[in-house]
């Protein structure tokens, strides 16, 4: 299945990740947004740190009972 071509049953959530807060994510959103990305979290975080809020939130966002992919 092409991901523009999601299903009603499928989620598709995608994750736009930065490491500065210089950079901006815009462009990764606008592309999971083409692809069929249902909802598109978003994280700034440096490639040093082990956290990634963003991430987290997604897979919560994608609880069992959901069928769902996280593109990113």
């Amino acid at each position: 299945m092409m991901m523009g071509m999601v299903s009603a049953l499928h989620n598709l959530v995608g994750l736009a990740r930065v490491s500065t807060v210089l950079q901006d994510a815009q462009l990764q959103r606008d592309a999971l947004e083409a692809a069929g990305c249902v909802r598109v979290f978003e994280e700034k975080v440096s490639t040093r740190s082990t956290a990634r809020p963003g991430l987290a939130q997604a897979l919560d966002y994608l609880r069992p009972d959901n069928n769902g992919t996280l593109g990113y």
